[in-house]
């Protein structure tokens, strides 16, 4: 490490210093807050301007501009799970093809080996587990996205 640079985690704990105020409303992922993900990723980071308080002001700023932006997208996607789009029911029919002979007597609206069975939660097809999979990424992603908008305000160096 270079003699005359800070890093994130000694700007936080030997200077005092404090992360901004707009990373509080970043919703906490699996109940670790975004401020405590920004210190494990950058701990080790050198900040990227000459002076604590330069550094400060430039994160501050940065962070309320981005911020509310990635914690709308967060919420949104969050709204829409927890509003149960994936508790929903749906039947299913289910043919018997175990003897070959079945299958030319039973077509797609009629037969007489069909069942219909109700299904109900999360497992209740291959395109709803996709979604959850999708949605689960989509918020992963937003947060790697909001922690690698702030890599310009260090100096790479690590």
């Amino acid at each position: 490490m270079a003699k005359y640079t800070i890093r994130l985690e000694d700007y936080l704990t030997k200077y005092g210093y404090t992360l901004p105020v707009a990373f509080d409303d970043v919703p906490a992922v699996n109940n670790v807050s975004f401020s405590e993900l920004f210190t494990q990723y950058y701990s080790d980071w050198e900040i990227g301007f000459e002076t604590p308080e330069l550094f400060q002001t430039k994160l501050n700023v940065h962070a309320q501009i981005i911020c509310p932006f990635y914690t709308a997208k967060i919420d949104a996607i969050q709204e829409k799970i927890d509003s149960g789009i994936f508790n929903s029911e749906m039947q299913k029919t289910i043919r018997n093809y175990v003897n070959p002979s079945d299958i030319q007597n039973l077509n797609n609206s009629t037969g007489s080996d069909a069942q219909t069975e109700t299904l109900t939660g999360l497992h209740t097809s291959e395109s709803m587990i996709d979604a959850i999979v999708k949605y689960q990424n989509d918020i992963r992603n937003l947060y790697f996205d909001l922690l690698k908008e702030f890599e310009n305000l260090f100096t790479g160096l690590l």
